[in-house]
């Protein structure tokens, strides 16, 4: 007995000692458990605790940390700014009847006729046979009176003082086959009208003006013959006595004319375009309107109908315009010495009538107007470098024939007046600006 509470004292002791390490090491790691002893009995055992052997630390792992991913950022994109387009300002435009039934209105002008500050309006009707003028009112109200009811085949109106006595008189020319007249009316001031002829067989008159040719203080008169083939002036004496003068008799189809200096030689020189066969050709004076010289600009024209002069390159040169019957709006640049290069503004104003230069939009600039059998009356600005931009003023004009460009209403602005065969239509289309 003695030696068996020897043993198990042994046995407390060695547990205690086991205990005792493994709470000292816990707190670190888990110590690997030892295996109880088998004890050998022995008849005086000497108790040696088995040696404790040094557990193995299970290393504490750090783990690896993974790496977060950084998002590739998205490359910062330039916005595409769309650009807020600033609307191209367009002239508007207002059509107003002036005479709708002009029975085959061939060409309309303006001028003050009565002298009361508005602008009055003339035209020629063909069929109607008449010579007339509109009064203006101030608001555009106006008021028929015929000049010559009688006037066959009516074909031209100009208003100018023929005898400067500060009336407003009237030019026109007629061609009926047998009845081909240049004549004028005169103004006494209270718009009674007298009729003189100027010239009686001036076969197929077609154009008629009024330009001091002579400057001799006068205004003397200018025509142009489709049969008669002529280009012809008409020298004023100063007491209304003409005598005529041939500038050229063999310009086949002359359709329209102009008097002024070319060549800046301080001459009035002449211009024209003839209808078929076609070409565009200007006069120069020997200085004296003894003799004319010719040159010719252009032979390519097909239909020649029209003609205009401005420095539309403000080089101080008069440059020309031409329109013709196969669509072409042309203008000739002028060197200064009268030569001319051409350049084409459009080609598809099919039917071309007439032309008028002036600056419409008021931008210092010479711009184009010009209409059409087919009804359309166009505007072409230009940019102050001659490139053209093309505007419809109206495009229900059937059968026009005749442009002029005036401040109707007297507001500052260039309105357009046209006359209509087909439609025998006078009007006056309004600008009312931007």
């Amino acid at each position: 007995m003695r030696k068996i509470a020897m043993v198990l004292s042994a046995l407390f002791v060695i547990a205690l000692v086991i205990g005792s390490v493994g709470c000292e090491e816990q707190t670190t790691t888990t110590p690997t458990p030892t295996p109880a002893p088998t004890a050998t009995p022995s008849p005086t055992p000497t108790l040696t605790p088995p040696p404790v052997p040094s557990p193995t630390a299970t290393p504490v792992l750090t783990p690896t940390p993974t790496p977060t991913a950084v998002p590739t950022p998205k490359p910062t994109s330039t916005p595409v700014v769309t650009p807020t387009l600033t609307p191209i300002p367009v002239l508007k435009w207002g059509k107003h009847s002036i005479d709708g039934d002009f029975g085959g209105a061939a060409s309309v002008s303006a001028a003050d006729v009565d002298k009361d500050g508005y602008m009055d309006v003339l035209g020629a009707a063909s069929t109607d046979n008449d010579i007339a003028w509109w009064k203006n009112d101030g608001h555009q109200n106006f008021t028929k009176n015929i000049v010559d009811a009688n006037f066959f085949g009516a074909s031209s109106v100009f208003a100018a003082d023929i005898n400067n006595d500060g009336h407003t008189d009237i030019l026109g020319a007629a061609t009926s086959g047998t009845y081909d007249q240049i004549a004028w009316w005169k103004n006494d001031g209270n718009q009674n009208f007298t009729k003189y002829v100027i010239d009686d067989a001036f076969d197929g008159a077609v154009k008629v003006r009024a330009v001091d040719v002579d400057v001799d203080g006068d205004l003397d008169v200018i025509g142009a013959a489709l049969y008669a083939n002529q280009i012809a002036w008409w020298e004023n004496d100063g007491y209304q006595n003409f005598t005529k003068h041939i500038v050229d008799s063999n310009f086949d189809g002359a359709y329209d004319v102009l008097a002024l200096d070319i060549n800046g030689d301080g001459h009035k020189d002449f211009l024209a375009c003839s209808f078929l066969p076609s070409e565009l050709a200007w006069y120069e004076n020997n200085g004296s309107q003894s003799a004319f010289y010719k040159h010719s600009i252009d032979v390519s024209v097909s239909g020649a109908r029209s003609i205009a002069a401005a420095d539309i390159d403000k080089d101080n040169y008069i440059d020309v315009l031409c329109i013709s019957s196969d669509g072409q709006v042309n203008w000739y640049k002028n060197d200064g010495i009268g030569s001319f290069t051409k350049h084409t503004i459009d080609t598809s104003l099919n039917g071309a009538a007439s032309i008028y230069a002036a600056d419409i939009n008021a931008d210092g600039y010479v711009d184009v107007v010009a209409t059409s059998d087919n009804g359309q009356t166009n505007w072409y600005e230009n940019d102050g470098k001659q490139n053209f931009t093309k505007h419809t003023i109206g495009s229900d004009f059937s059968g026009g024939q005749s442009v002029y460009v005036a401040d109707v209403d007297k507001d500052g602005a260039l309105d357009v007046l046209g006359a209509a065969t087909t439609s025998n239509d006078i009007v006056w289309w309004e600008n009312r600006g931007y």
